[in-house]
């Protein structure tokens, strides 16, 4: 008997009911009812908690946004900002805008050293070609006449020989030029002009040409 109690444990109550059919099976239902009670009750609390859980995610999100939004306001106010300066730094009268530096091309004559004295008189210096792109435009600009350009001869004391220069001190490392210019130039030719055809040309000092000057755009 016993053993039929144990084996049927799930099912007591409905056996109960069936046996004796008065308050107690009433009872007993209520307390069925309640644990489904219960458990409804806990389903309601996780939807709450799982509700507060969206609404707290989404508040952060939309406080993301909006800082988000706030960043980015800003950047692009700094990118106009730079951009109304870059655009805001004009070359002088008389000169043209390439890159960061701002050009001079002369209509007058000058020997080499007179020509960079004037340059530097300007606050600037004899245009010193750093690319093919920088070489294309002094081109243009010196289709009327031949330009002193600021790359010189001088004497290296660690080498014991001449070696061309540009004027801000570095060494000549690449070529634009026309390839009858010494690669080991002697003191006889001391510095190039610009032809009109876009040519490097070896001339001595005191040849009067024009001359370019280059100025850099400072921020």
């Amino acid at each position: 008997m016993s053993t039929q109690t144990e084996a049927a444990a799930d099912w007591r109550v409905k056996f109960s009911r069936n046996l004796h059919p008065d308050g107690r099976e009433q009872s007993e239902v209520e307390m069925l009812d309640d644990e489904e009670q219960h458990s409804d009750h806990g389903l309601q609390q996780t939807d709450i908690l799982v509700s507060l859980e969206n609404n707290r995610l989404k508040t952060s999100n939309n406080h993301l946004q909006t800082e988000l939004s706030g960043i980015n306001k800003t950047l692009w106010d700094e990118i106009k900002q730079l951009k109304n300066k870059i655009e805001g730094k004009r070359c002088p009268e008389g000169w043209m805008r390439f890159g960061s530096s701002c050009y001079y091309k002369s209509t007058k004559n000058r020997t080499w050293i007179d020509s960079r004295s004037f340059c530097q008189f300007a606050g600037s210096d004899l245009v010193v070609v750093n690319s093919k792109e920088e070489q294309e435009f002094v081109s243009k600009l010196n289709q009327n006449a031949e330009s002193w350009i600021g790359l010189s001869i001088e004497w290296s004391s660690q080498k014991q020989k001449y070696e061309w220069k540009w004027v801000d001190g570095s060494p000549l490392t690449e070529t634009f030029r026309d390839e009858r210019i010494s690669k080991d130039p002697n003191y006889n030719y001391h510095a190039v002009s610009l032809n009109t055809e876009g040519k490097w040309t070896q001339l001595h000092y005191t040849t009067i040409k024009n001359w370019i000057c280059e100025k850099c755009i400072t921020f």
